[in-house]
C-alpha cells in the first residue's frame, strides 16, 4: 500500500521576505542573500547560501527556529510559520490535527482558538485532563476552593501540598483552565 504525499509548495515567511521560505511540510530554508554590515575595518558584506535550515526542538515539544533581520535573532514555532505563510493570520492558537506536534504539514495544521484546541485535544486525541490525569494531584472541588481562597498563595501550597507556582497557575487559569 503506497502513501500519498501531496507535492511540497514553498512560500516566504511573512515579515522576512527574500531571506526566508517555509515550505507546506514543514520545512524552513534560508534564501541566497548578501548582507552588508559594517565591520572592524569598514564596511564589509557576507554572502548566505540558500539551504534548508535545522530545526530545534522547544522545551515544549515543537519544532522550532532562529530568524535572523536586521542583525538580531528571533524564535519562532514552525508549525506557526506553516500557517501564518499559507492560510495568513492565525486567530489563537494552531492545532496539530492528528496530535503530533512535530508533524508541521500544512494539511495537518489549522488555526483555532484555545477552547477549540482543548475540544480536539479532549474529545479527538483522548487526553485527560482534570482529575482525569492520573498526574492530577488536586480534584476539581479542591481546584474551585482554591479559586475562592483569600489567603496568601504560600499558605494555600503548604495546605494542599504544592507549590507555590501551582497555585498561581490554578489562580491565572494557567492550569486547570476548563474547571
Amino acid at each position: 500500500m503506497s502513501t500519498f504525499k501531496s507535492e511540497e509548495i514553498w512560500a516566504q515567511v511573512p515579515g522576512y521576505e527574500g531571506m526566508y521560505e517555509v515550505s507546506s511540510r514543514g520545512q524552513v530554508k534560508g534564501l541566497p542573500r548578501t548582507t552588508f554590515f559594517n565591520g572592524r575595518w569598514g564596511a564589509t558584506s557576507a554572502k548566505f547560501p540558500g539551504q534548508i535550515m535545522k530545526l530545534d526542538i522547544s522545551t515544549g515539544g515543537y519544532s522550532q527556529i532562529d530568524l535572523s533581520k536586521d542583525g538580531k535573532k528571533k524564535k519562532h514555532l514552525a508549525h506557526r510559520l506553516v500557517l501564518l505563510a499559507f492560510s495568513g493570520p492565525i486567530s489563537s492558537q494552531v492545532n496539530h490535527k492528528d496530535g503530533n506536534k512535530l508533524n508541521n504539514c500544512l494539511d495537518n495544521l489549522e488555526s483555532c482558538t484555545a477552547r477549540e484546541n482543548l475540544i480536539h485535544a479532549t474529545r479527538v486525541l483522548r487526553k485527560r485532563i482534570g482529575e482525569k490525569n492520573g498526574n492530577s494531584k488536586l480534584t476539581e472541588h479542591q481546584v474551585s476552593a482554591i479559586r475562592q481562597d483569600q489567603r496568601i498563595l504560600r499558605e494555600i501550597a503548604k495546605d494542599y501540598g504544592v507549590s507555590l507556582q501551582a497555585i498561581h497557575h490554578i489562580r491565572s487559569r494557567k492550569n486547570w483552565a476548563a474547571f
